[in-house]
């Protein structure tokens, strides 16, 4: 819903969003059963999120989501993901940018092993903001 009355999507996902005056504004941290390392991420969304019976793309360690409930943010479904992470995303999570070039390799009917990367720094730099967001 927009303040202009309700507009309807691609109905590519059997979500409903709704527009509230409060945004939910933070850093946010997801575990996700697609990766082995809580995904980084920022949000910045007005919007509030149902998604009925998808899967979420992660449950909530730290942040808001796709509601003030803060319990799951995003969803996966079928070949489609979607979040509500803003920033750099796919930089400050190479294991969730290899699993979308797996993902897309794989629809192309192509090798899916990926020749690794060193992600030291990127991986250090997640235990710090991690550290820092919630451990205190």
């Amino acid at each position: 819903e927009t303040n202009r009355g309700k507009m309807e999507g691609l109905a590519i996902l059997d979500i409903d969003t709704v527009q509230k005056s409060k945004r939910l504004i933070g850093n946010i941290i997801l575990d996700s059963p697609l990766v082995t390392q809580p995904i980084i991420g920022f949000e910045n969304h007005g919007g509030q999120t149902n998604i009925h019976q998808h899967e979420p793309l992660g449950k909530v360690l730290h942040g808001y989501g796709n509601d003030e409930t803060g319990q799951k943010e995003g969803v996966i479904y079928k070949h489609v993901m979607a979040t509500y992470c803003h920033g750099p995303l796919l930089p400050k999570n190479p294991q969730l940018a290899d699993w979308l070039l797996q993902q897309a390799l794989q629809q192309a009917g192509q090798p899916t092993e990926l020749m690794p990367l060193d992600d030291a720094l990127e991986q250090q730099a997640s235990r710090e903001m991690i550290q820092r967001l919630i451990k205190g």
